[in-house]
């Protein structure tokens, strides 16, 4: 079983052509054509306003966060 994903489009005819690799050898094939049309559906819009957050309270004055402080090479 030889699996291929591509985009196509189709046009007002509603035809469509596809060109397969060339080790494909020449015979009959049983093909399965599956349309997503999940593109034409408008993702979900998101609030920021509902985005999770902690609050752990201010830093230290004396928690230095450089990389200096924190590694030691």
């Amino acid at each position: 079983m030889l699996t291929i994903q591509t985009k196509a489009t189709v046009g007002p005819s509603n035809t469509l052509r596809i060109q397969l690799p060339e080790a494909l050898p020449a015979g009959e094939y049983s093909i399965v054509l599956v349309i997503d049309d999940a593109q034409r559906v408008a993702p979900p819009r998101t609030d920021l306003r509902d985005f999770p957050v902690d609050d752990y309270g201010e830093l230290l004055s004396e928690v230095s966060l450089r990389r200096e402080d924190t590694y030691d090479d």
